[in-house]
């Protein structure tokens, strides 16, 4: 119902990865990457933002690799 809703993507990015799709899966991380800032709450979309990131960067590498993201905030 909702094909530009960021979180939706994610759960179905989630989905894909699950089923071991992860061509698909990282598609659709990517689109909702690219719809954050259509989330309203500033904190919902830097949540999202970190976990999208960190699914990516697994799937590429094998590792969350969320140092510099978590770092840079503190």
């Amino acid at each position: 119902k909702e094909p530009d809703n960021p979180e939706y993507l994610f759960a179905l990015g989630l989905t894909l990865k699950a089923a071991g799709s992860m061509e698909k899966a990282m598609q659709k991380f990517e689109l909702a990457m690219g719809l954050l800032g259509t989330i309203n709450d500033p904190v919902r979309a830097q949540i999202l933002h970190r976990l999208v990131l960190g699914h990516l960067n697994q799937i590429k590498t094998g590792d969350w690799n969320l140092e510099k993201e978590i770092w840079k905030s503190r």
